[in-house]
């Protein structure tokens, strides 16, 4: 949200953050305001248009375009003026993999894992695969075991993750695919009594996640700039309404966090804020020569 209010403020104009709570009705609340307000511009972020579909359709319905974000095209919808997808399924799919191959790089043939397979849309569920055949294929002879979670079931997470533990307990590795999730499932394992036995493994490189990292309760973090990413975002929606094919969002820049690096980075809500754990900003101004801004 803060990355896509930078680019979209560089370009002129103003932005309105709603949080739709990854709750349907919250979301199609965000989604009307946006309609009745009169915005220039609806832009989602990891909602499937499957999901809310007529939501969506009601604000293309009053003339308003509508990037659907951070997701793959779904419900029988192409992108199209009106209605664009900002697809990152192939950046997903890569930092979901990386999640894997920063376990093997740590344990090897001995990592036994216990993945939990986030379902909250297309996108991701498509990445949770694709980051359990990852872990499969560079490892035939490891054993792996999964547990499906939506951010809905949050609350299911830490006794299922507990429940695969005592049904699998040569576990040693839990790959817990967002950061925000990883509370709620060391949870699991601590109930599970594997707090000195398993070792965890996330993505989204959040303040709380590196700080877990740093303080050796995680065992590596595979992170990715949330300005840039923002900043993409505000590229798709420009490509969207200057009538550009909305390109794909393939470039992820990823850094695995491992206690040997985290502590070059400095770990304050204003260095998340940043692009500093991962390089410098010029993309910003990149993108605003893209845009014709000065």
């Amino acid at each position: 949200g803060v990355g896509l209010t930078q680019g979209v403020e560089k370009a002129g104009g103003k932005v309105h953050l709603c949080d739709g709570k990854f709750q349907p009705p919250v979301i199609a609340g965000c989604l009307k305001s946006a309609a009745e307000q009169g915005a220039d511009a609806v832009v989602s972020a990891f909602v499937d248009y499957a999901m809310l579909p007529t939501a969506f359709d009601a604000v293309v319905g009053k003339g308003i375009p509508v990037l659907v974000g951070g997701v793959a095209p779904s419900g029988g919808k192409q992108s199209d003026a009106k209605l664009a997808f900002y697809d990152p399924t192939s950046r997903t799919k890569a930092i979901f993999s990386t999640i894997s191959k920063a376990a093997l790089a740590e344990q090897g043939e001995s990592t036994n894992v216990l993945w939990v397979r986030l379902l909250d849309s297309s996108t991701t569920t498509s990445s949770s695969d694709e980051g359990v055949a990852t872990f499969k294929s560079a490892c035939s002879t490891c054993k792996v075991a999964t547990v499906d979670m939506t951010t809905a079931n949050l609350g299911k997470v830490g006794s299922a993750v507990s429940a695969a533990l005592v049904s699998h307990p040569d576990t040693n590795a839990l790959i817990v695919p967002i950061d925000t999730f990883v509370p709620a499932a060391v949870a699991g394992v601590k109930s599970a009594g594997y707090a000195s036995k398993v070792k965890v493994y996330s993505s989204s490189g959040d303040l709380a996640g590196l700080q877990r990292v740093k303080a050796g309760e995680q065992a590596a973090d595979v992170g990715t700039s949330p300005i840039a990413t923002g900043w993409g975002f505000a590229h798709a929606l420009m490509q969207q309404l200057t009538g550009e094919t909305v390109t794909p969002d393939s470039g992820a820049s990823m850094r695995v966090f491992t206690k040997d690096n985290v502590g070059d980075a400095e770990l304050t809500p204003d260095a998340y804020l940043t692009p500093a754990w991962y390089g410098d900003d010029s993309f910003k101004q990149q993108y605003a020569d893209a845009w014709g801004v000065k």
